[in-house]
């Protein structure tokens, strides 16, 4: 017997294995929480490579009629910079309002370890700055709705906080299958007047990139393709000057979203901004859910 043929009916076992993991079929996502009950997830927000991060508005500054910024100040931004830092954890509860409906609120984790109090007593600036970030993060940090076919009902949430809540809970809101796409409610960059455009571009897609069938599950593979780009002229009121001014905001990732159970597996994505002129920085921040 040819050795041809026990590898062609192997390669043939094979590819109908992967074909029956593998769903063609349409899906519909929604997020499925009981009454009373609420999906929470721990979500962390961290910076990658923070050595090679950097954040200065020195190019405002001089905007605005300041040469630099004061050595009083830039302690205020590294203070405020770290104290995010220190505080890249938080969990994420995901309840239902009313049939349909579904608040979301984020709030940070206290640090049982951290016997910080505020005190007003001088020199002791660096303490009440910590307990001041640990007051400030602690509470609600984002809060919105969304409905359950994963759709923004909070259509009034600023920007910051709608973009937070598209990014991460946003569901295409009708059946989809490998290779469907669709664009999420974000718009992560804002400019007023005071910025004259010269070149832009913008990529918005969420991908279906697998349906698989294991053990009587649908779990859908997402894929997060987000890039906007700004180029031009930031005019400053006080200085007629122009400072060329660019702008590049990335949100890429990957996400498995079980329909059986109505929630993501898990979520990992990087949300990258590179910025030059007016407002200086390359930042890259790791944007997780994990299941609690």
């Amino acid at each position: 017997m040819s050795i041809f043929k026990p590898l062609f009916t192997a390669l043939l076992v094979i590819t109908s294995l992967a074909a029956f993991a593998q769903s063609n079929e349409a899906v519909f996502m929604k997020w499925k929480i009981k009454p009373g009950d609420s999906i929470v997830y721990k979500t962390i927000m961290d910076e990658i490579d923070t050595a090679n991060a950097n954040f200065s508005i020195s190019g405002m500054a001089k905007s605005m009629g300041n040469d630099s910024i004061n050595k009083e100040e830039e302690k205020i931004f590294k203070q405020l910079r770290n104290g995010l830092k220190e505080n890249s954890e938080f969990i994420t509860i995901l309840k239902e309002n009313r049939k349909g409906f579904i608040d979301i609120e984020m709030h940070g984790i206290p640090d049982k370890n951290d016997t910080s109090n505020f005190t007003s007593k001088p020199g002791n600036d660096q303490q009440n700055f910590r307990a001041l970030m640990k007051q400030a993060l602690s509470g609600v940090t984002l809060r919105g709705a969304i409905y359950e076919d994963g759709s923004i009902q909070s259509f009034y949430t600023k920007s910051a906080q709608k973009n937070l809540i598209a990014a991460m809970f946003q569901l295409p809101g009708k059946s989809v299958k490998v290779g469907d796409s669709w664009p999420i409610d974000v718009n992560f960059i804002g400019m007023d007047q005071s910025f004259i455009c010269d070149s832009s571009f913008k990529k918005n897609k969420v991908i279906v990139t697998d349906i698989s069938n294991t053990n009587n599950e649908h779990v859908v593979t997402l894929k997060y393709d987000i890039v906007e780009f700004i180029t031009g002229d930031f005019i400053s009121p006080f200085d007629s000057k122009p400072i060329k001014t660019t702008m590049t905001y990335s949100h890429q990732g990957i996400a498995h979203f079980s329909i059986e159970r109505g929630k993501w597996i898990d979520y990992n994505c990087v949300m990258s901004n590179i910025s030059t002129g007016a407002i200086s920085s390359q930042i890259e921040t790791r944007l997780s859910l994990l299941p609690e």
